[in-house]
């Protein structure tokens, strides 16, 4: 416990000095951002272990809906964060004597299958593993996988792990998969809102930033920010229509990352177990608050897509960027898509429920890989010791190229935007629901109550707690 709670306050100190500021008003400057980000350790600090000889073999997720997932692109061309993550593979090799090999498989299915065709062969094929979130428990429960918690060569109480999505996963003194800079997915999957900066200054609108320092943006706050935007624009209604005219508060598909945001989860973890938290007063207050703000004014919110691809009319993502909506929820990655818009966006964080909780939250992707490490490796703590090597490489090397160029450069347009993503970065915390397949499926039939504008949920809530007390009584065990 006291390692955990080390961790977390290093991870606080180096990244998030004035993590403070989400509620007190405190207003964080971009310098002090990017001291706190881009520096590690001096080299010497950190004692490399050698494996002279041997192959590292990484089994991970191949890049997905525009994140990045890939440790090791193979070549130079000259593209600094491609390059940043090239010298970082052969810098580990040449300080602890391994070959980096690595294996790319798409996300989920390929991934899993090929992990458990290994393992249940009994072969040493893979060092490390990075498992889909939504898949780990696939490999855990089956005793796949080593408790990393019993590892001395991973570091976990330093910088280079991202403890606050890993202190939270352990559950009965386990850790089975860990977040860290060696794996960008992390950071590019975090569910984020975007606002068009020029529609707002139209609509004399305030920029919405010095609300989030002041841990004032709420779900009240986003619902007057909607509500203001919503405009018939000459249509005859808010009924999506591609050659239409009409601009909506916000675009969305996703109503459950925002009941997270807002506090409240199906599970969590408390004193190392693994608990039941839905169907709390403040739980459905939290529901209801919600599909009220999202429904009450029409034209407020475009809750539904009417398809399945980014490019596609009357995708959430399609609404934002042919700017017929002021904001819509998405994945930090979509902001890749968005460098040649004529028009200046930002980045916020999904709003609080309201001012009294205490921080804002951020709910990665439910397939962000993250690392473990099989029970069939011939030496366990030799493979932790490079995994660690790894994560400390990507943070000293290439998670500062990451934020610097690829995310502050060429992807976002401003400093608030900046200084709006470390807030987004500490506040990364684990989808445990998701992580041990528990709960999950309750949170998609929440979400589809929702998109049909009610709050009625008790009832759904009561048809699943059963079956999820069950199976986290079985967890805890």
């Amino acid at each position: 416990m006291k390692k955990r709670l080390l961790s977390l306050a290093l991870l606080l100190a180096l990244i998030l000095p004035t993590a403070c500021g989400e509620t007190d008003g405190e207003t964080k400057t971009t310098d002090t951002a990017d001291s706190r980000t881009t520096t590690a350790p001096a080299e010497e600090e950190y004692v490399f272990p050698r494996w002279d000889g041997k192959e590292f073999r990484v089994l991970n997720a191949d890049d997905i809906y525009s994140m990045h997932a890939k440790i090791d692109p193979g070549v130079s061309n000259g593209d600094m964060l491609n390059d940043a993550e090239y010298n970082r593979c052969r810098a580990l090799e040449d300080k602890t004597g391994v070959k980096f090999v690595e294996t790319n498989k798409g996300v989920d299915n390929e991934v899993i299958a090929e992990a458990q065709k290994a393992i249940l062969a009994g072969d040493d094929t893979y060092d490390v593993i990075f498992v889909p979130a939504r898949n780990l428990n696939t490999l855990s429960s089956e005793g796949y996988l080593s408790n990393l918690l019993d590892l001395d060569g991973l570091k976990l109480d330093r910088e280079w792990w991202l403890s606050g999505y890993n202190d939270p996963s352990v559950v009965n003194g386990k850790l089975w998969s860990a977040a860290s800079y060696a794996q960008l997915m992390i950071i590019d999957s975090v569910w984020s809102v975007y606002y068009n900066e020029t529609i707002g200054e139209k609509l004399g609108l305030d920029l919405p930033y010095q609300l989030v320092r002041d841990g004032r943006w709420t779900l009240d706050a986003i619902g007057t920010y909607m509500k203001s935007a919503a405009s018939l624009n000459g249509d005859d209604s808010f009924t999506w229509n591609a050659d239409g005219r009409c601009v909506y508060g916000i675009a969305i598909d996703h109503p459950q990352h925002i009941v997270t945001c807002a506090g409240e989860r199906t599970i969590e973890s408390k004193d190392g177990k693994l608990v039941f938290t839905a169907g709390t007063s403040r739980y459905y207050s939290v529901i209801s608050k919600i599909v009220n703000v999202f429904t009450e004014n029409d034209g407020a919110a475009q809750y539904k897509r009417a398809s399945v691809g980014d490019d596609d009319p009357g995708h959430y993502v399609y609404t934002f960027e042919h700017e017929r909506s002021l904001m819509m929820i998405a994945e930090v990655s979509k902001t890749n898509r968005m460098r040649d818009k004529d028009y200046s966006f930002g980045l916020l964080p999904l709003p609080k429920y309201d001012e009294n909780q205490e921080s804002y939250i951020g709910k990665p992707f439910y397939g962000t890989p993250c690392l473990s490490i099989p029970v069939t490796v011939s030496d366990p703590d030799k493979v932790a010791g490079i995994s660690d090597a790894l994560a400390y490489l990507s943070y000293k090397d290439v998670w500062g190229v990451f934020r610097k160029v690829t995310l502050e450069q060429k992807n976002l347009r401003n400093e608030d935007s900046i200084e709006m993503l470390d807030i987004l970065i500490n506040s990364i915390v684990p989808d445990l629901p998701t992580i041990y397949n528990v709960g999950s499926d309750l949170e998609v039939a929440v979400k589809n109550v929702m998109m049909d504008g009610s709050d009625s949920v008790a009832s759904v809530v009561a048809s699943y707690e059963d079956a999820i007390r069950t199976k986290l009584d079985e967890l805890n065990k």
